[in-house]
């Protein structure tokens, strides 16, 4: 019964702990847009229109797409689909945030991305183990 409470507990963990990832890698991308507008006013007027999006109902719907995602970690019925969600956003954030910044992956940037890596396994792994216990009962 411990590991029956306890993966949910982790899924939420692992929810809050890629969120920052997904924060920054969403911020990026949105400076990013802006940047290629190739015109200091251009520049100005997108990263301000982003903003202006950004504050009232991006803040708000990313709390509420971590309540959401960790909600259904924590249903039986919808496990398998949060944890699918979980790894791929613990995936995705990191590739945003190295590919879109140019940075190098080097050992500095591969302890900054260890907790998603983590949470990517736990995902790919709680996926694997919600299968095959839906396989178990199903024969």
């Amino acid at each position: 019964m411990a590991s029956g409470v306890a993966m949910p507990i982790l899924h939420v963990l692992a929810t809050l702990l890629i969120a920052p990832y997904v924060a920054l890698a969403i911020i990026l991308l949105a400076f990013g847009h802006a940047t290629a507008q190739g015109s200091l006013w251009g520049f100005i007027d997108t990263l301000a229109r982003h903003v202006a999006w950004i504050l009232p109902w991006g803040i708000l719907g990313f709390a509420a797409g971590i309540l959401v995602l960790s909600g259904l970690g924590i249903r039986r019925r919808t496990r398998t689909l949060a944890s699918a969600l979980l790894c791929a956003f613990a995936i995705a954030s990191p590739v945003i945030l190295v590919v879109v910044s140019g940075s190098r992956l080097d050992a500095g940037a591969i302890l900054f991305l260890m907790p998603c890596i983590a949470a990517a396994a736990f995902g790919a792994w709680r996926v694997r183990e919600e299968r095959r216990i839906q396989h178990a009962g199903a024969a």
